[in-house]
């Protein structure tokens, strides 16, 4: 499963890295049941999405997901 398919995912604009173009935040659920913090853009008018970095969330993000024990 995708994090951009966790129906329980959540995302916040990310004001400090959005000089150039609007950057996001995503926390949701790996297909593995992994916690993941993904950062991304939408380019092409809304029709593509890049992903900047992708990793592990740590315990405070984890706090902002619905669902998380962590």
């Amino acid at each position: 499963m995708s994090v951009f398919l966790d129906e329980n995912a959540v995302e916040f604009f990310d004001p400090d890295h959005s000089k150039n173009e609007d950057r996001f935040l995503m926390l949701g659920m790996r297909w593995r049941l992994r916690l993941l913090a993904v950062h991304d853009t939408v380019r092409e008018r809304g029709t593509q999405i890049r992903i900047i970095s992708a990793r592990k969330a740590t315990k405070n993000e984890a706090k902002a997901y619905p669902w998380t024990t962590l």
